[in-house]
């Protein structure tokens, strides 16, 4: 009794999940830890598996199944799933789960202790995310030929297929005219030569840093000043300054007309091909 005590006296205080079931699977009782990294509370998953809440869409199937025969057979497991909480945010989550046993050796349950390893997870994608996206750009880099203005349009396209945008434009300045050199499916109606005033990518070319992310378009003053956000309805633009002998020539930017979530590796691979 006393170590039961001391085990439920750790499980409380830990910063992991942790629940104990019956010998089906059923929720007995979870801690805080499990409450904070989920959302549920105990009286919300007694009785319940956790499969009936914390599954979703892209949970892996072939895990699950995993995990329900080694309980039918009464073993334990190791599992890295992406589950869901009470908010259907997407978590990733280290499951040990072992058997529970009395003194005759009878199953008389299961402990699993579940490590959110979301952050882990996040930064091992990006990486992988980074590499894929440094071989897209050091191939395409390696395939350009002598056509100055076919590589204009083979490195926006580049930026617009890495970025899966809308669409992609190199525009250069020249005097007060802005004038689309490299294009990546761009509105059949799109205007090659744009007054520079008020324009999103002059915005960039004048920058000290030589980067603009704007979001909700709709709702910012370039609406009014830059006919491309209202007449395609855009809602995000990313822009990178083109600097040509030293100086920022003009701009490469992808568009979206839905909100677009940028990631530092979005804009490194945006930078580099700029």
């Amino acid at each position: 009794r006393e170590e039961s005590k001391r085990l439920a006296l750790v499980a409380e205080n830990t910063s992991n999940a942790v629940i104990i079931t019956d010998t089906q699977g059923f929720i007995e009782w979870v801690n805080a830890g499990f409450t904070r990294i989920t959302g549920y509370a105990l009286d919300e998953v007694r009785g319940r598996k956790q499969e009936a809440f914390l599954h979703g869409d892209k949970t892996d199937a072939e895990a699950a199944a995993r995990m329900r025969e080694a309980i039918g057979e009464g073993n334990g497991f190791r599992e890295t799933m992406l589950n869901y909480t009470k908010e259907a945010a997407p978590i990733w989550l280290y499951i040990e789960c072992q058997p529970l046993r009395d003194a005759a050796g009878t199953l008389t349950g299961f402990m699993a202790i579940e490590q959110d390893i979301s952050r882990r997870m996040a930064a091992e994608s990006a990486l992988a995310d980074q590499s894929r996206n440094l071989q897209t750009i050091n191939a395409a880099l390696l395939a350009l030929g002598d056509d100055y203005k076919d590589n204009l349009n083979r490195l926006t396209s580049l930026a617009g297929e890495i970025f899966q945008a809308d669409f992609a434009i190199y525009n250069r300045l020249e005097g007060e005219t802005l004038v689309a050199q490299g294009q990546f499916r761009t509105p059949a109606d799109y205007s090659t030569r744009d007054r520079a005033e008020g324009h999103l990518c002059l915005e960039v070319i004048r920058r000290d840093d030589h980067f603009l992310h704007v979001e909700d378009l709709q709702n910012t003053r370039y609406k009014e000043t830059d006919q491309s956000v209202s007449k395609y309805g855009l809602e995000t633009y990313v822009g990178h300054g083109v600097i040509v002998n030293g100086e920022t020539a003009g701009s490469l930017c992808v568009v979206f007309k839905h909100p677009f979530q940028l990631t530092g590796n979005l804009r490194d691979s945006l930078s580099i091909i700029a």
